[in-house]
């Protein structure tokens, strides 16, 4: 009497999948921190609203991974923006509060 021994076959789970939004948004934001003033507010608005698209999708689909990635775009793209940003706003606020207050 022979006895078959059929080998345990585990099925590989498929790789995880990430959100090429989410890909993109961390590096644009990452680049944006080291390129010049006109070039890097506009790759810094590109990489927040790349992280926010991949937010949304990540919302929607449970299987995909980049949450961190988007978060990173996000706060790089903002920080850039803010930095570059709050100066003139700054100076604009003093004109602004010397040109009330009589001499």
């Amino acid at each position: 009497m022979a006895v078959e021994i059929t080998p345990v076959v585990k099925e590989k789970a498929p790789a995880p999948r990430y959100s090429g939004k989410a890909v993109l948004a961390f590096p644009a934001g990452l680049l944006a921190v080291f390129l010049p003033a006109p070039f890097n507010m506009i790759l810094g608005g590109i990489a927040i609203l790349l992280a926010g698209a991949a937010r949304r999708d990540l919302k929607r689909d449970d299987l995909l991974r980049g949450t961190t990635l988007s978060l990173l775009g996000f706060l790089l793209g903002a920080g850039v923006l803010i930095v570059q940003i709050a100066p003139f706003v700054i100076v604009n606020l003093l004109v602004a509060v010397s040109n009330i207050v009589p001499s």
